[in-house]
């Protein structure tokens, strides 16, 4: 059991890290390039996903603020918890935040994709 929640720890790290550049690629796409992998409509259904995907976005902001600046500091200075896993805790931490967006994204690009076959 405790290999399974380290192996799981570390893949969640991974994700973390991979986070660290996704999370604002995903905020320059929904606000800038205006999309959620195809280009977003003025109709009901997009305004529903957009909202859902920002409010992941805002909670995987939220964690980031708490969490990379501990794993930054772990990094740095040397200054992690009581334990030498604390930073890998941290980035964990943010990499569930990262996997909640991503599903959100994945499924609003899925849905909206639908609803764009149904209207052409």
């Amino acid at each position: 059991m405790e290999t399974l929640v380290a192996t799981v720890t570390h893949i969640l790290g991974l994700v973390g890290m991979a986070g660290v550049w996704l999370v604002p690629s995903r905020i320059w796409q929904l606000l800038v390039l205006r999309q959620i992998g195809s280009p977003l409509s003025r109709g009901r259904s997009s305004i529903v996903f957009v909202l859902i995907v920002s409010a992941a976005l805002a909670f995987s902001v939220y964690v980031a603020a708490d969490t990379l600046p501990r794993v930054f500091r772990c990094l740095w200075e040397n200054w992690c918890t009581a334990t030498r896993g604390g930073g890998l805790l941290n980035l964990a931490i943010f990499g569930v935040t990262v996997l909640v967006l991503e599903a959100a994204w994945f499924i609003s690009n899925i849905f909206l994709r639908r609803c764009a076959k149904n209207v052409a």
